[in-house]
């Protein structure tokens, strides 16, 4: 009941917000696509936060995050956590977000799981931000839902990953923003331009104080699209002479904020941890002895590629992004759609690197590079299930087959933990 009261108006705000949101940002929304992406919003933040206040239902990392919330708040910023014997920086920038609104008389941890189902729910508005431009309403509308009804994001969910669903958030609207920012920046718009640096810039910041995986992940894409448009423009091409020192500043300065006032306090431990892996290796990291690779493979097979996705998203997302890069031939300069092929190629690179990573070096840690490519393999999905659709009846009997196979997948990581505890893989 407390989610249905909360649910109805997130509805009214969705639908008030949005309109104005696509018109000040030239995207498509007509009211059609408005009321399905009004609902994709209500039934997500439902089912998520129904999920959360269900009294039996698995209760995930709220405690810890509960007490690192108060560590931050009594001052203690520089944390550091362990994942799987490695000790890593933890920012503290969600909680900070979070802080302030303890004013309106509610808990860290209602606050936290309440953010965290609004920042899940609203990222179909801005998958479909992303996508709009690029492959119209529909397909856009499509990739918002599958981003928001596959299990990935409800098993962050359930093991309350808060900092990480935050910062995911923060990652999708960096990833919009440089839609937006690089087609301002090529056009040469001097004034919009400067604002979508100064908005690349926080936004880059958010996600590197948000959560050290995504920090890593999001640094390799921009390094990459940083290097693309340095190519280029050195082969002359006129809207990458543009868009070039506005990007590089935006990224540098996000990058050079977050290391001089938080990561050089993780200078010592970055150095002893250096100097151990090149005695013993990175398992010596760890303090652990190398993983069988059959066990690797196994989970990387029955837990990432089946359990994340349903395993036809992630088949279908080639073929979509080879769709893309076909259309996008005939665009001059860096129009939508190579703007998405060049952030969906990118990603899927950062991704494959450490996706091979433990097989490589016997360890298991990993900075969640398949919760990374999420929006990724929505958006290739999406485009791919749109050209299945058009051909013929047993097309379109394919796409519905594929698609409810998703959505009892989806189904099971939704029902498992919250009727029976049965914990979900951890998301990677």
């Amino acid at each position: 009941l407390t989610a249905c009261a909360l649910a109805y108006p997130l509805a009214l705000a969705a639908r008030w917000a949005l309109p104005r949101l696509a018109t000040r940002l030239d995207l498509p929304l007509d009211r059609a696509t408005l009321g399905w992406l009004c609902l994709f919003i209500v039934l997500s933040f439902g089912l998520r936060l129904g999920g959360r206040l269900y009294p039996n239902s698995m209760h995930g990392d709220i405690g810890f995050h509960h007490n690192r919330f108060n560590e931050m708040v009594w001052g203690l910023i520089a944390i550091v956590s362990v994942n799987r014997g490695v000790p890593f920086p933890y920012p503290p920038g969600p909680y900070a977000v979070v802080a302030p609104l303890t004013l309106l008389g509610l808990g860290p941890r209602t606050l936290l799981q309440l953010g965290a189902a609004l920042a899940d729910a609203t990222s179909a508005a801005v998958v479909y931000a992303i996508a709009a431009r690029a492959v119209g309403q529909r397909t856009a509308l499509l990739a918002a839902a599958i981003y928001v009804f596959t299990a990935a994001t409800f098993m962050t969910t359930w093991w309350s990953f808060q900092t990480h669903i935050y910062t995911q958030f923060f990652h999708l609207l960096l990833v919009a923003g440089l839609c937006l920012a690089l087609d301002a920046w090529q056009r040469g718009d001097g004034r919009s331009g400067r604002a979508w640096a100064y908005g690349v810039a926080v936004l880059t910041s958010l996600v590197f104080l948000g959560h050290f995986g995504f920090l890593i992940n999001t640094a390799l894409l921009l390094g990459l699209l940083i290097a693309a448009v340095g190519a280029a423009s050195w082969r002359g091409a006129a809207w990458a002479l543009r868009a070039r020192w506005p990007l590089t500043l935006a990224v540098g300065a996000a990058g050079g904020f977050a290391a001089l006032f938080f990561y050089t306090s993780y200078i010592p431990m970055f150095l002893e941890q250096l100097a151990t892996a090149r005695e013993g290796g990175l398992t010596a990291v760890a303090g652990r002895g190398p993983v069988s690779r059959a066990l690797m493979w196994e989970r990387l097979w029955r837990d990432g590629l089946v359990v994340h996705f349903g395993l036809f998203p992630l088949l279908l997302l080639p073929i979509g992004l080879g769709l893309l890069a076909r259309q996008a031939r005939s665009e001059k300069g860096l129009g939508p759609r190579r703007t998405l092929v060049w952030l969906m190629a990118g990603s899927l690179a950062v991704a494959a690197v450490f996706a091979v990573f433990p097989f490589i070096a016997g360890v298991t840690n990993s900075p969640r590079w398949l919760m990374f490519i999420a929006w990724a393999v929505a958006v290739g999905s999406a485009v791919a299930t749109e050209a299945l659709w058009r051909r013929g009846w047993l097309g379109r009997a394919a796409a519905l087959a594929m698609g409810a196979a998703v959505l009892a997948n989806t189904a099971w990581v939704w029902l498992g933990p919250m009727l029976w505890r049965i914990r979900p893989p951890e998301p990677f």
